[in-house]
């Protein structure tokens, strides 16, 4: 397989199949990181249907141009590939000391590029022609602490962010797994 882990930093992703190619990009030359580029700057430099599988861990947040991103990403998945990401929620607080973030996820945050969700085509049409992804899963993620919290809010998102448990419970991240489809 040959994967891509964006923005990783000093922690790129490793497997345990030894035929897996893992290739890291991020904006600085550190250990780990075999492509020095931009995000901002796309299309990023790989062919289309390139990998098999594209992590993005708590960097989406950090990029401006995130739609660009995003359908760049698509671009340069196989079909079927697999795209995951965590991003911080938007109830963390840390998600607005971080003078570097430049985006608050919700729930929905990304419906616009998933099929079949309920705010995917609002507004969203001057950018996308048709859904990108199919969603495999989505998960909110709380304190090990609270995880009857977390059991709740996973089964009625929308009640957990609509009320006053968000803030007296904050979230740390949201986890997404999708499928590009082609």
């Amino acid at each position: 397989m040959k994967i891509l882990d964006i923005g990783c930093g000093y922690g790129k992703h490793k497997t345990n199949n030894p035929k897996d190619i893992v290739i890291g990009i991020d904006r600085v030359k550190i250990p780990g990181v075999n492509i020095v580029w931009d995000l901002e700057k796309t299309p990023l430099p790989f062919k289309k249907n390139e990998f098999d599988i594209v992590y993005a861990t708590h960097v989406l947040e950090h990029v401006e141009k995130i739609t660009n991103l995003i359908k760049d990403i698509h671009r340069i998945l196989k079909p079927e590939g697999k795209f995951f990401i965590a991003v911080p929620h938007f109830s963390w607080s840390f998600a607005f000391w971080d003078i570097t973030h430049k985006h608050f996820f919700g729930i929905h945050s990304l419906d616009p590029f998933i099929e079949n969700q309920e705010f995917s085509w609002v507004g969203y049409e001057f950018f996308l022609k048709k859904p990108l992804f199919k969603l495999i899963k989505r998960r909110i993620q709380t304190s090990k602490w609270w995880f009857f919290i977390e059991i709740f809010a996973n089964k009625f998102p929308d009640v957990y962010e609509k009320t006053g448990l968000k803030y007296m419970f904050p979230a740390s991240s949201i986890y997404f797994e999708l499928e590009a489809l082609k």
